[in-house]
């Protein structure tokens, strides 16, 4: 769940502990250094002045920049063990850290690609939250800029950033090979504006803030934020884009002309024609796809539902998918 974050700490102790390792790691600038996992090639920032900051992608730094993968506590608390290890301090020291910025997010994968669901996406929240369209991928940001949900196109964005390269590695050349035939994206809210900030919308903490250690301990929480926070995008029933075939059987090529009828003339008209129909059996057959298709191409329902599976996964891997589950309140899925 957690990718990006920033952490940042005014513990003497931990500065100077900190301080006397820095032969280990990689200058850029004054005062910046890379602090590299030597598994995956990633580095997150550390920089040192009055206070100590950690700032970069976690999910990254751990699972490598072409994983897919996204945290669950297990893995988040061996993150954070291999992340002090590196730093050459306790991990109850780490967690002392206070949280200022997180990236709570999940990759999706989907039927269909981004841009079939790029036209559907309209709002988030009410109009305090301002739109932003980009080719891959739709933004929305609270005029605080405290508090900001998107959702991209995850395939996209790392063969933009990493295979686009003459030579690739055998993991980005896995990872090309793998996006072709599949579509994720990429769910994420970005909470910023101190560590206040964050305790209060993850009612994580006490009244001085958020800390990692607390961020750990209730990882289960960031599971109902980060489903709560996705039931209020506002996705538009229907869209101007009609359907692309891509199944295989006469059914399913049957599915999808009736589908493209429904969109292209509009539900009512198929339906008026169907009711003209004078076989009684052909017609009942007929306006029983109909009502299933209708549904089944909700856009906002086959969406929630997506994430919905995908959140459920998530949960599976925890190991304690019944207990978890009710964190997941199925009542946002739109019948």
């Amino acid at each position: 769940m957690i990718d990006h974050i920033r952490l940042r700490t005014y513990d003497p102790l931990v500065k100077k502990k900190i301080e006397s390792n820095l032969d280990k790691f990689e200058c850029i600038r004054p005062c910046d250094y890379k602090i590299e996992n030597e598994d995956t090639g990633v580095y997150l920032r550390l920089t040192i002045n009055e206070s100590i900051v950690l700032k970069g992608s976690l999910r990254k730094w751990y699972f490598g920049e072409c994983s897919l993968k996204d945290f669950t506590s297990k893995t988040f608390l061996l993150a954070l063990r291999k992340l002090s290890k590196t730093l050459g301090i306790p991990t109850f020291w780490l967690f002392t850290f206070d949280v200022w910025h997180a990236e709570i997010g999940l990759n999706v994968k989907m039927k269909v690609d981004f841009l079939s669901i790029k036209p559907f996406l309209v709002g988030f929240r009410d109009q305090r939250y301002e739109t932003f369209i980009a080719p891959t991928s739709v933004k929305f940001k609270s005029k605080t800029k405290n508090y900001k949900a998107i959702m991209y196109d995850k395939c996209k964005e790392i063969i933009d950033t990493r295979c686009g390269k003459k030579r690739l590695s055998p993991e980005e050349s896995d990872f090309l090979k793998k996006s072709e035939s599949e579509n994720w994206t990429r769910v994420e809210f970005t909470l910023s504006g101190g560590k206040k900030e964050l305790s209060r919308r993850l009612s994580v903490g006490d009244e001085y803030g958020l800390t990692l250690g607390e961020l750990q301990k209730n990882f289960s929480l960031l599971y109902s934020f980060f489903w709560r926070e996705t039931g209020r995008f506002e996705i538009s029933p229907k869209s101007d884009h009609l359907p692309v075939f891509d199944g295989k059987s006469a059914k399913e090529y049957t599915d999808y002309l009736l589908i493209y009828a429904m969109k292209d003339k509009g539900l009512h008209l198929v339906f008026e024609e169907i009711k003209k129909t004078g076989d009684r059996g052909l017609k009942s057959r007929l306006l029983k796809k109909f009502y299933k298709l209708m549904a089944d191409t909700s856009c906002e329902t086959r969406i929630m539902r997506s994430i919905y599976i995908q959140l459920l996964c998530q949960l599976g891997r925890e190991g304690k998918i019944r207990e978890n589950k009710t964190l997941l309140p199925a009542g946002i899925l739109k019948k």
